[in-house]
């Protein structure tokens, strides 16, 4: 809602019989090359706005969802999988706090801690990185 809400300037008012065919590729185009954003991400936006604008057909809001004529549908995401060497070398970073940069031997930030410790814990639960700030 926030990122339609975006595209739309910051309205928090638009009829739902404004939103049509022209308006959803708009801000298909917005989403994919103003915003940078992965196609599944807007396609996730898709999925959440063809819902709604189901819906209100089903009540009778609407006679037709813009959704009938625009497409779209995910794609398979590219991902590489760590091997053990590769999972071990990073546990072992972890644990030595200690980076090799150029030859010497810093320590690694705290930030950088932080992302490498959730993404081990990631990589051992399963929990989606993006996920693991809920996890208190």
């Amino acid at each position: 809602l926030n990122t339609f809400r975006n595209f739309l300037n910051g309205s928090n008012f638009l009829p739902i019989n404004n939103i049509d065919l022209a308006l959803i590729e708009k801000f298909n185009h917005y989403a994919l090359t103003v915003l940078k954003m992965n196609h599944n991400t807007v396609s996730g936006y898709h999925k959440d706005l063809k819902k709604y604008l189901g819906i209100a057909k089903k009540k009778g809001l609407i006679h037709t969802s813009p959704y009938e004529e625009f497409k779209f549908k995910y794609v398979p995401g590219e991902r590489e999988v760590l091997d053990n060497q590769e999972l071990l070398s990073l546990f072992n970073l972890y644990k030595t706090e200690f980076i090799n940069v150029g030859g010497k031997t810093l320590p690694l930030p705290p930030d950088h801690k932080e992302v490498l410790r959730r993404f081990l814990f990631s990589c051992v639960t399963g929990i989606r990185l993006s996920d693991t700030h809920h996890i208190t």
